[in-house]
């Protein structure tokens, strides 16, 4: 129903579309939407962009299970989410660029599935916690009031653009350069103390600021030997010093990456103060997943990316009840056999295998049968097994050896984003999209009805 010069509130009998998934109401002159939408529970996709909404139901909107969001270019104002509004567990885009917005939530919202957010030209003067927001990969707030970026920004390792451009930042932390998956970077038009940092590309800006990281804070007590592992008591006047106590940083975080680190001695563990929820192994020497990380019973996530493990990187039964996130993104891996015959996380949702040498994910959802996301990109997989991606609702595939899609791929009901450009595909005949530069077979949640149709 976009562009018909609809006017006012839409007719609360909406609410008897019950089958209804998509509604398009864009390029109106609508000034607001009824509570009674709530009750469209198979609603998925809502654009209502370049309207004159002035509110907007989101208490009652979340109860659809939407996935996108598009409420760009219109009249909100004040505060987007309302306090009631905790959770949205289903939301993975949302538009809201063009409006007044001052504030994104009055505490805290948990996004867990949130993949892109479109907050430009808005009147955001400070965003929220960015806690549980594990999925993100585009993040634009350009064009506001901010003057600090949020502290949690850095715990998201899967963060690809951020773009802070036309804002009142004055300084960039360090720790931006250390996020390893972020490629487009924009701080043009801050007023920033080094302002010969807003024009440096992002690979330029992210080498100058991890030159700017300080030294790590756990080192060897008053060592004599800089060249003592890390982790291990030194000696000071000829006697044994322990090593400092290792604190967990805000937000559960336990970063020892980028310490050439190839094991978790018992001196290193002895000196960790609390339990972590995040452990950040990345870039160390490991070749095998050091299994006294079980000592850590609320440790949710863990990130060896980047190290080199060998073919008996688990050797034996590691038990990581509460784990959520594993990422083993570029570990040398060839066989996924040792996870799951070794790995006990029934609890895992997110699974990074990228940039490995993988075969097979033959097993994958019996091992882990809580498993959402699957990351396996530039692998060598070459077919999907219906029985271990039923259930997942994000597949990345992307530069694998798969030469065909299975039709009954089209009957797992949970996917809602499929990506597996790069293959090896022959006589494809299922709808494709495709961008001005590069040509994708890349099945969002707008798409993924489209493909089962054509199945």
């Amino acid at each position: 129903m976009a562009k018909n010069s609809l006017e006012g509130e839409v007719d609360a009998s909406i609410s008897k579309l019950v089958a209804l998934e998509s509604l398009e109401l864009q390029d109106n002159k609508l000034t607001s939407l009824p509570s009674s939408i709530g009750e469209c529970s198979r609603l998925r996709s809502l654009n209502v962009a370049r309207n004159a909404l002035i509110t907007l139901p989101l208490e009652e909107l979340q109860h659809c299970h939407l996935l996108e969001v598009d409420i760009s270019q219109n009249k909100l104002s004040g505060t987007l989410f309302p306090a009631s509004v905790e959770r949205w567990g289903s939301l993975q885009s949302l538009n809201v660029k063009g409006n007044h917005i001052t504030s994104f939530t009055e505490s805290s919202v948990i996004l867990p599935a949130l993949n892109q957010l479109f907050a430009s030209n808005n009147q955001l003067t400070n965003f929220p916690t960015l806690t549980g927001w594990h999925e993100l990969l585009v993040l634009l707030v350009d064009q506001n009031q901010i003057t600090t970026l949020p502290d949690d920004l850095y715990a998201l390792r899967r963060l690809r653009t951020l773009d802070f451009s036309g804002n009142s930042v004055k300084t960039i932390d360090p720790r931006l350069g250390a996020m390893d998956n972020l490629e487009v970077i924009s701080f043009a038009g801050n007023p920033l103390f080094d302002r010969k940092l807003a024009g440096m590309s992002a690979a330029d800006l992210k080498k100058t600021l991890r030159g700017r990281l300080a030294p790590p804070e756990i080192v060897i007590a008053e060592a004599e030997d800089d060249n003592e592992p890390f982790g291990r008591p030194g000696t000071v006047n000829g006697e044994s010093s322990a090593p400092k106590t290792v604190e967990i940083c805000r937000g559960g975080v336990l970063d020892l990456s980028n310490k050439n680190l190839g094991e978790l001695t018992s001196e290193l563990m002895d000196s960790i103060v609390g339990s972590p929820c995040t452990m950040v192994l990345a870039h160390n020497t490991f070749s095998a997943i050091p299994t006294n990380v079980d000592r850590f019973a609320s440790l949710s996530s863990l990130d060896l990316s980047n190290n080199r493990l060998s073919t008996v990187y688990l050797p034996e039964r590691l038990m990581l009840r509460s784990l959520d996130t594993l990422n083993l993104h570029s570990t040398g891996l060839a066989s996924l056999e040792l996870l799951f015959k070794n790995l006990d996380s029934p609890k895992l949702q997110t699974f990074d295998i990228s940039a490995n040498r993988v075969t097979s994910i033959v097993g994958l959802r019996q091992a882990f049968p809580a498993l959402l996301h699957l990351h396996a990109a530039n692998n060598q997989v070459e077919e999907i097994p219906l029985e271990s991606v039923d259930g997942i609702r994000v597949l990345d595939l992307t530069g694998n050896s798969i030469g065909s899609l299975p039709p009954r791929l089209a009957l797992c009901e949970n996917l809602r984003e499929l990506r597996v450009q790069g293959n090896l595909f022959r006589g494809v005949k299922f709808p494709l999209r495709h961008t001005p530069r590069n040509p994708l077979l890349m099945f969002s949640s707008s798409s993924m009805a489209s493909f089962r149709e054509g199945y």
